[in-house]
């Protein structure tokens, strides 16, 4: 239908004309790439380079997420919350669309994004799209945007009857514009005197998951205050509730109290990526073969692999590596966190200290703090202090990285750097995944790296077997940006405090 008026709306002339090549999603990813590059500013530039699949979605997504909504780009980059350092987003996306329309191309989004936008500056056009329909019937609706919703209105007019379906509490494209405000509130402002039918019955599962379910969703906001019940011809589910300070403990144990067959038809999901770190290590050390729905795995994420760099420098092992590997734990632990270098700096910064295979805590304290920009300056002292403080550390590991996060502002640094604050905490929460795991071999730092090279060995020769794919456990997270409504962390109630359920 988009694509449609848009031809329409050119043969009209309220729109251009464009080609019939429809941009692809690698030449946005392309173009956004430049842009990301030009625009940024200087001190993004090493997180740019190192994460650069990070940050063309974040721009292609961006540039989507405006296409939803009416509201301009300055607008949606408030909304969403994004820090000042990511305010670059606002200019990428004019010029990403005056290259797009010097090329005379569009994307999918452009296909309702602009006959839309022209409608609502253009009144009268709704005359060459309303009132066309006699019914109209639209599922998933708690899905739709700002643009879609706004479609639906001027092609029905006040002609079509109109039913849309949806349920609130399943509204999972947020990162797409979705709000279920289109549902609850707009379509009943909107749309003349709607007759509402509540679908209270699930066959999906059995009556304690739905109580369960009820339960939790309650405490999303927001949303109509419905009861969603099993029908009594669904087969019931097993629930169980287990008590644990340790997610990772609890389900090693679960695991291990299982066959064989039972866990290859288990999958462990997660709410955000952090908490499967733990997991995945108790799993990685008690050889419990697993896969990972995506992503290399937890030993090889930017903030594990920054910590061990950190033990090898601490431990004095740097004699042990070839240079090129010095190299890259002198990258890494400038970098966690970053200490306000521009790239090319960093680097000169970097193969000085590889060019040592030791004492860099004074190579770093003997640098000319003076030629240095101040912030860069007292970075690096502190970096050089606290490597030096902990050469003689002699505790257990996880009070060791406990230090030096404290002592570099290691999580203040993150949350400086980090497009959106729940992007930062997910960033802090591995690290302290991390330590917990370790904190919970109660080794120094030495045995830590012992212990983590086995594991790495582990880990490489898991991904050499090949498992069929019923074989292991499964691990899958959810993404973080297509989350509904926030819930906070909640504890089930104790058996018994759920209607109807027997405890067991």
């Amino acid at each position: 239908m988009g694509l449609r008026l848009y031809k329409r709306f050119v043969r009209e002339g309220y729109l251009p004309g464009f080609s019939e090549k429809i941009l692809t999603e690698q030449e946005i990813s392309y173009q956004a790439w430049l842009l990301t590059r030009r625009l940024a500013p200087e001190d993004l530039a090493d997180e740019i380079r190192r994460n650069k699949k990070e940050f063309v979605e974040t721009a292609t997504g961006f540039i989507d997420r405006v296409k939803t909504t009416l509201s301009p780009a300055d607008v949606v980059f408030e909304e969403l919350g994004y820090s000042d350092k990511h305010k670059y987003l606002v200019d990428l996306f004019h010029s990403f669309e005056q290259w797009r329309k010097r090329q005379g191309r569009i994307s999918y989004a452009d296909m309702l994004y602009e006959p839309v936008m022209a409608i609502h500056q253009n009144p009268p056009l709704q005359r060459l799209v309303g009132n066309k329909m006699d019914l109209i019937l639209v599922d998933e609706y708690q899905d739709t945007n700002e643009i879609q919703h706004l479609l639906l209105r001027y092609v029905a007019g006040d002609r079509a009857r109109v039913t849309v379906v949806g349920d609130p509490d399943q509204t999972i494209y947020e990162f797409r514009g979705a709000k279920p405000e289109f549902i609850l509130r707009r379509f009943i402002d909107e749309f003349e005197s709607p007759l509402e039918q509540t679908l209270s019955y699930t066959f999906r599962y059995g009556h304690r998951v739905a109580l369960l379910a009820n339960h939790l969703i309650h405490h999303n906001t927001g949303r109509k205050d419905v009861l969603c019940h099993s029908h009594p011809t669904t087969p019931g589910t097993e629930v169980s509730l287990h008590r644990s300070d340790s997610d990772a403990d609890q389900v090693l144990k679960i695991l291990q109290n299982q066959t064989d067959e039972q866990n290859n038809q288990s999958a462990i999901l997660f709410r955000v990526w952090s908490q499967s770190v733990p997991i995945e290590l108790k799993l990685l050390a008690r050889q419990i073969p697993y896969r990972i729905d995506a992503g290399k795995g937890a030993l090889f994420s930017r903030e594990v692999q920054a910590i061990t760099a950190l033990l090898m420098i601490v431990t004095g092992r740097l004699k042990q590596l070839p240079d090129l590997d010095r190299l890259e734990l002198a990258r890494q632990i400038l970098r966690f966190p970053h200490v306000g270098l521009k790239e090319p700096e960093l680097e000169n910064r970097a193969q000085f200290l590889a060019s040592f295979d030791g004492d860099w805590h004074e190579r770093l304290l003997a640098m000319d703090f003076d030629a240095l920009a101040p912030m860069a300056a007292r970075k690096l002292r502190k970096l050089g202090e606290v490597l030096g403080q902990l050469r003689s550390y002699k505790g257990p590991v996880a009070g060791l990285i406990s230090v030096y996060a404290e002592h570099t502002d290691l999580y203040e640094g993150i949350r400086s750097l980090a497009l959106t604050h729940d992007a930062a905490e997910e960033r802090i929460d591995t690290v302290q995944g991390f330590r917990d795991y370790l904190k919970s071999l109660d080794v120094d730092a030495a045995g830590a790296i012992e212990h983590l090279h086995t594991l790495k060995q582990q880990a490489g020769e898991q991904r050499d077997v090949h498992y069929p794919p019923h074989q292991g456990a499964g691990m899958a997270g959810g993404d973080h940006s297509r989350t509904t409504r926030e819930i906070p962390a909640l504890q089930p109630p104790p058996h018994g405090e759920y209607p109807g359920d027997s405890g067991e």
